[in-house]
């Protein structure tokens, strides 16, 4: 790893104002984590209607290949225990090392796969990975950036979990699972070479009493020499958030703690009561079976790229309108495209009702929009901004057991409800569990737009 210190004797800083490059270079390169998060969480769409069909390599049931995904969530439910600790204790730039090594050993496990055992142990690989991301790349925006970028910052994990998405939704399709599982552990290489020159979080090291490593960074990050007056503002606020202790009573005691973990675990479990995961783990499938003329992989790939498009666009506008309004916006029209959904492919099914090719897609597109507005981003936003420095990781804990947990119920409701009623169902269950964490969110979301991390603290302590 390269020094801050060695880096700064070699580049001439600037002195009048910040600069915003460097933010965005760290930023993006973190970022770059979701997008191999995104390829390795939509595995499933382009692989299982391979893994279940007649010539497969590895022959499965569709029930079989579910597991695969109760297998991610219940490794990313076990290690966040660890990755809690981890966070903390190696910062999160080193976390996002073991990020790396977790994602290459689960690639090269599905490169080398011959039977499902492996594929299992490839999946419970990717779980541990989701848990130590969750632990490390939310944070790292969120305490690198300035107040005034760290929204359009923050939206680059979505958008790059979106590219992520749509890129393994083309490969896959073309390449074997094998093959594309080899060409993104070279990708997962590349990456890692790459990340290793970027700096740490400032407030980390604070936290961990190394200030002049942290005041290296902070200038590394801002591209100027005088950052005096940022750094006294970071340690004066690391110092007031260790008055409270960092412990799970304080956590649950606190008031502004509490609010902060009540609005996140909202957030969370709206975005998975949606169908976030179980559409995403899914998608092909649910072409396929919808029919028409169009391919299930063109389909799919034109929602990711739908999605990573709706995001780019949101990052125009998130720190001018606020987090509040978006996530409201878009929870409430999600619910009600999810409704449309349930009611065409009732129809289509329970009455054989002709319905357009391409009308499928158009809903299921507008469902992207809809949740891509803010219920796909806003709530790896909340983590990174609500919580006091001392209590994050354990907060994340929570938090990463409580989304695990519905990412396992979301994804097996879909499976059950689609083999035992109908593929109308699942979008029914999500919608009306959807519209009431709509309302859940209208009364407990507070806004957080251009709020240093201490401003809002005090927002969440005086906030009635």
């Amino acid at each position: 790893m390269v020094h801050a210190s060695v880096v700064l004797k070699r580049i001439k800083l600037g002195h009048s104002q910040n600069k915003q490059w460097p933010q965005i270079v760290a930023s993006g390169a973190i970022s770059w984590y979701a997008f191999l998060i995104g390829v390795q969480s939509s595995w499933m769409s382009p692989s299982v209607p391979k893994l279940i069909s007649a010539d497969s390599y590895i022959p499965m049931t569709f029930e079989e290949t579910a597991y695969f995904a109760i297998f991610q969530s219940a490794a990313m439910i076990v290690f966040s225990f660890v990755g809690a600790s981890i966070g903390d204790i190696m910062g999160r730039k080193r976390t996002c090392y073991l990020v790396s090594l977790l994602q290459l050993a689960s690639w090269l496990s599905v490169g080398f796969a011959r039977n499902v055992y492996v594929l299992h142990v490839s999946r419970i690989l990717t779980g541990i990975t989701d848990a130590f991301f969750l632990f490390s790349t939310p944070y790292y925006i969120s305490e690198t950036t300035e107040k005034h970028i760290r929204g359009r910052m923050g939206i680059l994990i979505t958008l790059s979990f979106s590219v992520g998405v749509l890129f393994i939704n083309v490969v896959g399709y073309y390449l074997s699972i094998p093959s594309a599982a080899f060409v993104m552990a070279a990708v997962t290489i590349l990456h890692f070479s790459i990340f290793i020159f970027m700096p740490e979080s400032p407030y980390w090291l604070v936290q961990r009493n190394r200030s002049d490593e942290a005041r290296q960074q902070l200038q590394l990050l801002r591209w100027r020499e005088d950052v005096d007056k940022e750094f006294a503002e970071i340690s004066e606020a690391v110092r007031k958030q260790s008055v409270v202790k960092g412990s799970y009573k304080e956590l649950f005691m606190d008031e502004c703690n509490r609010k902060a973990l009540i609005i996140t675990l909202a957030t969370r479990v709206a975005q998975q009561s949606s169908g976030y995961s179980a559409v995403n783990n899914f998608l092909q499938l649910i072409f396929a079976q919808a029919g028409g003329g169009i391919e299930r992989h063109v389909s799919a790939s034109i929602c990711a790229l739908v999605s990573g498009a709706t995001c780019l666009g949101v990052t125009l506008i998130i720190d001018r309108y606020g987090r509040r309004p978006l996530i409201l916006i878009s929870s409430g029209l999600t619910s009600t495209i999810l409704f449309a959904i349930s009611l065409l492919f009732y129809f289509k099914f329970s009455y054989n009702v002709h319905i357009a090719d391409w009308l499928p897609l158009l809903f299921m597109i507008t469902y992207i929009i809809t949740q891509s507005m803010g219920l796909a981003m806003i709530p790896s936003l909340t983590m990174g901004e609500l919580f006091s420095a001392h209590v994050k990781c354990k907060a994340g804990l929570i938090i990463n057991v409580t989304h695990g947990s519905m990412k396992i119920f979301t994804a097996k409701t879909f499976q059950v409800m689609v083999d035992n009623v109908g593929l109308y169902s699942p979008f029914l269950v999500f919608g009306s569990t959807c519209l009431v964490f709509t309302l859940i969110l209208y009364c407990i979301f507070v806004e957080t737009k251009n709020k240093t991390l201490d401003e809002i603290q005090i927002i969440l302590r005086h906030d009635h």
